[in-house]
């Protein structure tokens, strides 16, 4: 009986993350995480850091202020950052959390992880950069995947300087990676991919999806939709939008096929790109959206034959698929880290080669032209959203693994 009892007593939570605003899907995931927990009667407490006059908005219940010095910084997630770790200390103090979670932990990893002995600790890895320099986990010269950690193949490969290698990402590697093990209890990963890699460093990891968005809410919009693919996100190497356009350009020209592309968002290549597109004469199959109201958004969405996302860097759970599912899309994905799994290796939506243009174009095409393969594809996709990626499912699984970091610290 008492067993039962301890097994449902509310736990206190100290969420920690680099940023005390919302910067991107880690964020997003940690307020979603916290407010789950908190309707379940959990007590969670959020921190995150800001620099003075930064203008960050404040999202997190708790700010610690970095150094306004930017070579000290540089310095200091090196080694230490004292006014953190005596502002961490202090919170831990007293909150007496029965267990921190960590998320973005990437700026401060040596201060954060010190500050947190005495406390059970659970992880949740975002991305590649535990164990890569860059973050990519692909060489950015071949854009070949990589085996990890670093090293003279990050100079070798352009990914990374020698002096950078030299004085900040080796010697940060070092003191980071031995910290992780001995003070982390538990691991987290949203993919099997990236819970993989992490396991080859001696950070084992456990699987645990994230919930699926929340932007467009569940809300499928069955069939084949209209004869368009959508793009969103970051216009920027690591995301492949570039073979993006390469590929609609490989449709319409070397295949013969209309094949119309709105791109949603913006980012330091869309100047570029928008430049490429007027010089091929592909204004007619390509657009550009910019950022779209979240109606807009939507109805882009609901309505495309599928949405690409068509990645280079090794994404661990990319939410663009997760908020296509809702909508029961299907999606055209990478071979690049969790979007496989995600698209059940071709049951939820088509994988090809990352950087293989035809195999890209081929993939689209494919769907063009079998619109009841694309509505199939988007329904499977939709049923994975509404079951495995439920919030509430999702909350269990994570007050479980919280749960294991006591009875492990114990």
């Amino acid at each position: 009986m008492e067993e039962n009892i301890m097994a449902t007593d509310p736990l206190t939570v100290l969420f920690a993350n680099d940023y005390c605003d919302v910067q991107g899907g880690a964020e997003e995931i940690l307020h979603f995480e916290a407010e789950l927990l908190t309707s379940a009667g959990h007590n969670v407490t959020t921190v995150g850091f800001r620099r003075p006059g930064e203008g960050r908005e404040q999202v997190t219940d708790h700010v610690l202020t970095e150094s306004s010095n930017r070579v000290r910084r540089i310095g200091e997630k090196v080694t230490i950052q004292p006014e953190i770790y005596r502002g961490l200390r202090r919170l831990l103090s007293s909150v007496d959390p029965d267990v921190i979670h960590l998320h973005k932990n990437v700026n401060y990893p040596t201060t954060v992880l010190l500050a947190c002995r005495g406390y059970p600790v659970v992880k949740t890895h975002h991305d590649f950069t535990n164990v890569c320099p860059s973050g990519w986990a692909v060489y950015q010269d071949s854009h070949e995947v990589c085996d990890g950690g670093p090293g003279l193949k990050c100079v070798r490969h352009g990914c990374k300087s020698a002096a950078e290698m030299a004085a900040y990402h080796g010697p940060r590697h070092a003191a980071r990676l031995p910290l992780q093990r001995t003070i982390v209890d538990r691991h987290v990963a949203p993919s099997r991919s990236l819970a993989a890699y992490l396991d080859r460093f001696d950070l084992p990891a456990q699987a645990l999806p994230n919930p699926r968005s929340r932007k467009f809410g569940l809300d499928p919009s069955f069939g084949p939709g209209d004869e368009y693919f959508a793009y969103l996100g970051t216009h920027a190497e690591k995301k492949g939008v570039e073979d993006l356009v390469r590929a609609t350009e490989w449709v319409v020209k070397e295949r013969n096929r209309s094949l119309r592309l709105h791109i949603a968002g913006d980012g330091p290549l869309r100047d570029q790109l928008e430049t490429q597109v007027e010089k091929k004469g592909l204004q007619d199959w390509i657009s550009f959206e910019g950022f779209l109201p979240k109606p807009e958004l939507r109805s882009l969405v609901a309505n495309a034959r599928a949405v690409v996302v068509p990645s280079i860097w090794m994404e661990n759970f990319p939410t663009v698929v997760s908020e296509a599912f809702s909508l029961g899309r299907p999606v055209v994905g990478s071979d690049r880290g969790g979007i496989p799994e995600m698209l059940d290796y071709g049951g939820r939506g088509v994988v090809y080669p990352a950087t293989d243009i035809a195999e890209l174009g081929d993939a689209m095409l494919k769907l063009l032209v079998e619109p009841e393969r694309a509505a199939e594809l988007g329904r499977a996709g939709y049923n994975y959203a509404a079951s495995e990626l439920d919030p509430e499912r999702h909350r269990e699984r994570l007050t479980e693994v919280l749960r294991s970091a006591t009875t492990k610290a114990e």
